[in-house]
């Protein structure tokens, strides 16, 4: 069998914007900057949300992270976060801009200690709908942040594991996935967080078969180094019904990203260890830990077939042969000509 089963995965941090591509992206001067900076303190709410956009969209720039940061940005973005607005939309725009300013790892420590992880844990936990998008930015502000050991624990100790269950448990697609690439990173190598997240697991097996396709994958991904070396963990994912979940991930052509299907088969052969007889019912092979292993990597090996879209393209072919053919008849009228 492959070793990647024994093997733990981080999920390196993302930016807070969909478009990540630095070739349009705007900059601008050391003073322009500090302007900007300085309306985070404006007392117009709508001042202090566009200032946090426009930083937020410098920041998708190498250099302007590191600016923003020189020049004393990252308080007043906390500040934002901290309930200064009551709707939610000034801490959306804040943590989106420090989620951006954390794929820096030199900016991970001075967001940290710049008491950033209370502050997006308070936005994490906010309730109504209209914050929606604040809780998907924290989510995703303190996945970076977690890519560095010490601020995992600062997170797991500030409680953020209780709003991370509720965020997966959530009808909200791009929520759930970041929450999920949130515990994903937080359980990387950590024993202590892996039994601190453990609620997490039910919800992240039911967002693996029920979520939306990158959801699906990051929370397979989660799966992955919240079970691994952990029998406790395991035992409770075997229990919410992990493996048929797993093996039908394995093979959902809908699931592009074939990283989520190697995390699958990781976590399949990982509870095979103790559960042979589950995974194998799943699998529908013999009770065997080789024979499973075998299976698993026939199935990781053979690329996804959309069947679904196999019949419908059959359907049109025959519907456009029975145009292009000749009826059959005697009568030479009938004969269908072109």
């Amino acid at each position: 069998m492959s070793s990647f089963g024994h093997r733990r995965w981080p999920s390196f941090g993302s930016s807070g914007s969909k478009k990540s591509d630095t070739k349009d992206v705007p900059q601008a001067s050391r003073e322009e900057v500090q302007s900007i900076i300085t309306q985070l303190n404006d007392a117009d709410a709508t001042v202090r949300r566009d200032a946090a956009g426009a930083l937020r969209a410098l920041a998708l720039h190498a250099d302007m992270k590191k600016l923003i940061v020189k020049c004393h940005g990252i308080g007043p973005l906390v500040d934002l976060c901290d309930g200064v607005d009551t709707d939610g939309r000034g801490a959306e725009a804040a943590a989106r801009c420090l989620w951006n300013l954390a794929v820096d790892d030199d900016n991970k420590v001075q967001i940290a200690a710049s008491g950033a992880v209370p502050a997006l844990v308070a936005v994490l936990s906010s309730k109504g709908e209209e914050r929606r998008g604040a809780r998907e930015a924290a989510a995703g502000a303190l996945r970076n942040l977690a890519v560095r050991p010490e601020n995992r624990a600062l997170i797991i100790e500030g409680g953020a594991a209780t709003p991370l269950v509720a965020l997966l448990k959530s009808a909200d697609a791009a929520g759930s996935e970041a929450a999920a690439r949130c515990v994903w990173n937080l359980a990387y190598e950590s024993p202590e967080n892996q039994a601190a997240l453990s609620s997490c697991i039910e919800p992240l097996v039911v967002l693996c078969g029920a979520g939306a396709a990158a959801a699906r994958g990051a929370a397979a991904g989660a799966l992955r180094n919240l079970l691994h070396a952990n029998a406790s963990n395991r035992d409770a994912a075997a229990a919410a019904g992990a493996a048929p979940v797993l093996a039908k991930l394995l093979t959902d052509p809908e699931i592009e990203d074939a990283g989520a299907r190697k995390h699958a088969a990781a976590l399949l052969k990982s509870m095979a260890a103790a559960d042979a007889r589950g995974v194998a019912a799943a699998l529908q092979c013999d009770a065997d830990r080789v024979v499973i292993g075998l299976e698993i990597d026939q199935r990781l090996a053979t690329k996804p077939v959309d069947t679904m879209r196999r019949s419908t393209s059959q359907k049109t072919l025959a519907a456009m042969m029975r145009r292009l053919t000749p009826k059959s008849s005697s009568s030479k009228k009938n004969v269908v000509t072109k």
